[in-house]
């Protein structure tokens, strides 16, 4: 991403006298300001209405112009409006050029106890030039968890443009009524190419508002920012963005799309102060949290008696918090609901307790509440997922967050034989006093200290009183994630090779497997492995399976299987010719493309390994032999060996990947690296047999 900036949209300063202040005095003086502009029952709300202009539907783009799109946006517009009220209005354009553009004629629009739709209208430009108008009647409401009482609030408005067909133009548009005056982000970017995508801000003076662009390096974003009387309003305007290109191995979709965020930094008051509210400092940011939520870390008489009945008998700190830790893990279902403004304050330990489910601060502070009760001071840490790309830093804002987790003080875990890879540092190199370590309780996969996958290499903001600050979680080795595949085959004289595997997973590869693995059905799983095993080994028929350790979170995860190949080896002239690399790498097949667009981007650094034995006959011979191989590279390295002991053909193959972001530019290196592993691994064995 290239193009970051961070500036205020705030003009005309109040005189040097202001100052800022952090008093929780004149913080909740200034909330209870903004609540004041908050919708009054007496007041009408005005909601910016849309008007329908004529679309010259005989000079727009066809199909044969954009031939790997499902549909084009001809306009995407959004506008937020601060006065009496917080109002945001969103207007689209989309043009459907095949079957699979139908999707966008189904439109769900989310909201809940924070915000409310207004004002939905829409219409279908058809291929004759005929309009039809969208019908109330036909925009419905439905929730988003209705098995889920603590979420009846979280719903959408859906609807289906009618009479929308191939060639036809939908046109909608809608209005959301928001508590706050905090401005959504905006995509500049879609899965569909978009000509005109804009958003504009139209706020008081009096509310000082931060704005980072982050855009790809050829796509311009041109920007006009005005002052007409005591407000500020700033455009934003990207013409001809290109829809979002996908490949594997990609960064999430946050760091290679073009978008704008915006925080609510500062807010001027009459009498001369200013209150920070979001986007001055990590530490305003998150001591705000804490005092929003730290009543939340009280315990009932039922939570007080469950806890004391989870570490009876215990002795040490370290057992009590495992023990309480995976009773918030196993017995508290979690419910996948992401922060969100408004969505980010827990709901009460009591309610999670007494109905077993919750999101993941729901599960946090839970735990945070249990461990308070025997004493262990532990605070919440917000999170920002790799899947959801990095957390910018220059840029403070609630919206970079998505999870929550759990710190404890390191000092209950330092036996740990793990605490080097797992500590988070504080700030006194002499002591480990302000160290901790990470619980994440939302993870059935993740044992009590350990770091899963998803969370590695990433900044989270640490949230305790008057101490708040970003940290950076650690990420794991190579050695420490690691794949080995133990395989005993045998080749029959029609060149059938059967297989046992003996796969055993460590560290992240086991967490990974675990999270996949643990709520399948056996059907589920027998398909699992079935679809694995076509993935590595193409023709291949699955016979058995058992997992072992799958709820053993600090052992390794085994995988025993059987399986076996037809016709795997070839028949030539009283010789068998075969591979004796049974299992492949998709990784080879992927970074063997001619061209790339993207950064590489692994989740974690890993290693897999692979011994092979391969039976061989009393009465074959060994023609031709396999010569080792290996490969360094600045990501990684790769051996291979083929021997034998008299009775086994031996292959023995190591692949690490050792970084987890490769750059484009150094593509060229990725692709040269796996295609000396596509030649060695191509090459044959021949054994000759006595018919």
């Amino acid at each position: 991403m290239k193009n970051i900036h961070s500036v205020s949209l705030l003009t005309k300063p109040n005189t040097p006298k202001t100052k800022v202040v952090k008093s929780i005095y004149y913080i909740l003086f200034t909330l209870s300001l903004l609540i004041s502009l908050q919708c009054s029952p007496t007041k009408t709300i005005h909601f910016k209405e849309i008007v329908w202009e004529p679309i010259d539907t005989e000079n727009l783009p066809a199909r044969q112009d954009y031939p790997k799109a499902n549909a084009i946006y001809l306009l995407d517009e959004g506008e937020f409006t601060v006065d009496e009220h917080f109002i945001f209005t969103r207007h689209s354009i989309v043009k459907i050029l095949n079957e699979a553009g139908l999707r966008y004629a189904n439109v769900e629009i989310r909201f809940d106890e924070e915000n409310e739709i207004h004002n939905i209208k829409g219409r279908t430009i058809r291929k004759d030039g005929t309009i039809v108008e969208l019908n109330p009647e036909n925009i419905h409401e439905k929730s988003l968890f209705p098995e889920f009482i603590l979420y009846a609030d979280s719903k959408a408005k859906v609807f289906t443009m009618p009479g929308a067909e191939v060639g036809s133009i939908i046109e909608y548009s809608y209005s959301i009524l928001y508590k706050a005056p905090f401005a959504p982000s905006w995509q500049f970017q879609r899965n569909e190419p978009i000509l005109l995508s804009i958003i504009t801000l139209n706020v008081p003076n009096y509310l000082k508002y931060n704005y980072m662009v982050a855009s790809r390096k050829e796509i311009e974003v041109d920007k006009t920012i005005s002052h007409p009387g005591s407000s500020t309003k700033a455009i934003f305007k990207v013409k001809n963005a290109p829809a979002i290109t996908r490949e594997p191995f990609m960064l999430p979709p946050s760091e290679v799309t073009s978008r704008i965020y915006f925080s609510l930094a500062q807010f001027r008051s009459i009498f001369g102060f200013v209150a920070p509210i979001e986007g001055e400092s990590w530490d305003i940011l998150g001591d705000g949290y804490w005092r929003a939520t730290k009543d939340k870390i009280s315990a009932n008489k039922t939570i007080k008696s469950k806890t004391q009945e989870l570490i009876s008998g215990l002795t040490t700190d370290k057992e009590k918090i495992e023990a309480l830790y995976n009773f918030i893990q196993t017995k508290i279902r979690y419910v996948a609901i992401e922060i969100e403004r408004g969505r980010a304050i827990p709901h009460n330990p009591s309610e999670v307790f007494n109905n077993k489910y919750g999101d993941c601060k729901d599960k946090a502070f839970l735990l945070i509440t249990m461990l308070k009760e025997i004493g262990i001071d532990a605070v919440p840490v917000l999170t920002r997922t790799a899947n959801s790309g990095k957390v910018i830093k220059q840029f403070v804002t609630a919206q970079q967050f998505n999870h929550v987790i759990v710190a404890v003080p390191a000092e209950y875990f330092i036996d740990m034989k793990e605490y080097d890879e797992v500590v988070i540092k504080g700030d006194k190199d002499y002591t480990t006093s302000d160290d901790y370590i990470l619980l994440e309780p939302t993870s059935r996969s993740t044992a009590c200290s350990q770091i899963p996958w998803y969370l590695e290499n990433t900044n989270a903001l640490f949230v305790k009183e008057s101490e708040s600050k970003l940290i950076s979680i650690p990420s794991s080795k190579s050695n420490q994630n690691r794949t080995i595949h133990e395989c005993n085959a045998d080749i029959e004289k029609d060149g059938t090779l059967i297989c046992s595997v003996t796969c055993t997973k460590t560290g992240q590869e086991a967490n990974r497997a675990r999270t996949l693995l643990q709520p399948l059905s056996e059907a589920e799983k027998r398909e699992w492995f079935e679809q694995e095993l076509s993935d590595k080994c193409h023709g291949s028929i699955l016979k058995e399976y058992s997992i072992s350790e799958l709820f053993s979170l600090c052992e390794p995860l085994i995988l025993n299987y059987s399986f076996y190949i037809p016709q795997y080896a070839q028949t030539i002239n009283g010789s068998l010719s075969f591979s004796p690399n049974i299992f492949h790498n998709r990784m080879v097949d992927i970074f063997t493309r001619e061209t790339r667009e993207h950064t590489i981007s692994f989740e974690y650094c890993r290693t897999n390994i692979e011994i092979i034995k391969i039976k061989l006959r009393d009465d074959s011979r060994i023609k031709t032999f396999l010569e080792p191989f290996s490969k360094s590279s600045s990501f990684g390295n790769y051996s291979f060996t083929c021997h034998t002991d008299g009775e086994n053909l031996i292959l023995n193959k190591q692949l690490s990947i050792n970084k987890t972001r490769i750059p484009v530019d150094d593509y060229d290196e990725v692709k040269a690296f796996f295609e000396d592993i596509l030649v060695s691994e191509k090459k044959t064995v021949t054994v000759s047999i006595k018919q």
